[in-house]
């Protein structure tokens, strides 16, 4: 299965460690905010805030580096910070191609303008 993690900090990056485990394939590719960590995980596959090394079959891209062009995936994980979440849902959900499935490990609440309250995911399907 191919997975590509969109925020590579904690979060989604932690995600790719059971993917990997899995034998599966994983592009994490991360935000305007996480150019550091990337180009640190080129470099040597080492993640500064995880502290460990991704290994396996495994890539690091900046999001800029495929937003005009969303490589196929069978899933794709929003592993934004709650923060982010507006960020993914405008700049990367109209970019996703028909049939990809999105995984929201965001936590948190998205306010709707007549109150209400919704979960990052409900939210990013009414989007799509």
């Amino acid at each position: 299965m191919k997975i590509l993690i969109i925020g590579s900090g904690m979060m989604g990056s932690a995600m790719a460690v059971p993917a990997l485990g899995n034998g599966h394939r994983v592009m994490l590719a991360g935000t305007p905010l996480d150019g550091e960590i990337i180009e640190g995980l080129k470099h040597s596959n080492y993640h500064k805030t995880l502290k460990r090394e991704l290994i396996g079959d495994i890539s690091f891209r900046q999001y800029e580096e495929i937003s005009d062009n969303i490589p196929e995936s069978d899933v794709v994980v929003s592993g934004v910070s709650s923060f982010g979440a507006g960020w993914f849902a405008e700049e990367v959900i109209p970019k996703l191609k028909s049939g990809q499935k999105v995984l929201a490990v965001t936590k948190g609440l998205h306010g709707k303008s007549d109150g209400t309250l919704e979960t990052i995911p409900e939210w990013y399907t009414g989007l799509r």
